[in-house]
């Protein structure tokens, strides 16, 4: 991932225009509109399908910026909980695959169900 980020004179013009709270139903409003672009391109893989997940992973990554710095987060702690969450990632794909390949979702989502992982 890139460490582009959204200038924080963008950010905090952003906030006077929209305030923090509008701001933060607007982070809502476009992982909606992420999770609508990947519903769609699972149905029908396209190049332009892939190219409207693209363009919504950018105004999420923008919105999460933006909500970072209004919650004073800092890359560094997110940068933790990422590894951490990474190593479990890794801890499940050994439990469950040995040294192969997992292919199966469905054993994946079976192992959160079952609460064998956990978020």
């Amino acid at each position: 991932m890139s460490n582009f980020k959204v200038p924080e004179s963008v950010i905090l013009k952003a906030r006077e225009v929209f305030s923090p709270a509008g701001q933060r139903v607007k982070v809502c409003e476009e992982l909606a509109e992420l999770i609508q672009a990947i519903s769609k391109f699972t149905i029908h893989p396209c190049s332009d399908n892939k190219r409207k997940i693209i363009e919504e992973m950018a105004d999420v990554r923008n919105m999460m910026d933006q909500l970072q710095h209004d919650l004073g987060i800092h890359d560094d702690e997110i940068d933790i909980v990422r590894e951490e969450k990474i190593r479990r990632l890794e801890q499940l794909h050994l439990r469950l695959a040995g040294p192969k390949q997992v292919s199966d979702f469905n054993l994946f989502c079976q192992a959160v169900m079952d609460g064998t992982i956990t978020g």
